[in-house]
């Protein structure tokens, strides 16, 4: 243990990590996420914030104190996982943001963008577990079971979204296709709305004709503005978000937010062009924004 050591100051946390296991993390990371500049980690630092304040002063919860307990004494020997039901902005605070979702548990890393394992993930989702009966409408759910089921979904958007980003439509596929067959809304119902928008906007990506069905769908357009930001923010996909974003800047054009956003999402798709009346517009907003100028004038140089 002498060589694993942890000190508490302003309730900042430094966990060391030996070097064999740093190496070992090092490689699965770059296995998985070979274009990461990265390079091999030997120790985190995070913040717990305390469950109680006393009259001494703050003081660490039960749970709290024996995951750092369980965290020193295995000192990175073995993986360290906590069920996806674990209240983490409560219980782990900053430690969360160095835990990967691998399935319906995340596991204990030390990088904080290691959001998720792809290999693990697609594993266990495709692979691995079974959904016995969660698409059969003769079996009763109960609500705090429905809301349980939830994290599967979870799991599924994860995974949809690495292969949206990649663009690798017919993973995308596989994966939202299985979703469907065995987790159907029909029996499962969404326990959220935003969650169904989400996977509704990653069919979007997998199939392009979901996207002209959405031209008579009766959206809110607080729905919409949700869409094109997820297709924009999260999956990366900008020529998709420029037309729910062009809707929701139609309806409201004075919104500063989907300004920026739609501005952001013809840049990125190579329609710089079309960027500039929305910066006009933005510029009669706010006349003294010269980075807006400046993008402004360098579109139109480019135009010459």
């Amino acid at each position: 243990m002498e060589d694993y050591t942890c000190f508490m100051e302003k309730q900042k946390i430094l966990l060391k990590i030996p070097e064999d296991s740093a190496q070992k993390f090092r490689r699965e990371y770059r296995k998985e996420f070979p274009l990461s500049g990265n390079g091999t980690p030997d120790h985190i630092i995070f913040k717990i914030k305390p469950s109680f304040e006393t009259r001494q002063g703050p003081l660490l919860g039960v749970m709290q104190q024996m995951i750092l307990n369980i965290i020193y004494s295995n000192a990175w020997e073995k993986p360290i996982h906590f069920a996806v039901t674990m209240p983490q902005e409560e219980v782990l605070s900053e430690l969360a943001q160095f835990l990967r979702l691998d399935g319906l548990a995340y596991t204990l890393v030390p990088f904080r963008e290691w959001d998720i394992s792809p290999v693990h993930l697609r594993n266990n989702l495709m692979q691995q577990f079974s959904y016995r009966n969660l698409n059969n409408e003769n079996v009763y759910y109960d609500g705090s079971e429905i809301n349980l089921l939830q994290h599967y979904r979870n799991a599924f958007i994860q995974l949809a979204t690495y292969h949206a980003r990649k663009d690798d439509k017919k993973s995308l596929q596989d994966t939202l296709y299985l979703l469907d067959q065995e987790i159907p809304e029909s029996v499962i119902p969404y326990t959220n709305h935003f969650i169904k928008l989400c996977i509704e906007s990653l069919k979007i990506v997998a199939d392009n004709y979901q996207l002209d069905l959405y031209k008579t769908h009766q959206l809110s357009e607080r729905e919409v503005e949700f869409i094109g930001q997820f297709l924009l923010i999260n999956l990366q996909q900008p020529r998709f978000a420029a037309r729910f974003l062009e809707r929701t800047y139609t309806a409201d054009s004075s919104n500063s937010r989907i300004i920026g956003l739609l501005i952001q999402a013809y840049l990125q798709s190579d329609s710089a062009i079309k960027a500039i009346q929305p910066l006009q517009h933005w510029l009669k907003l706010y006349p003294n924004d010269q980075k807006a100028s400046d993008l402004l004038k360098n579109i139109n140089d480019n135009r010459i």
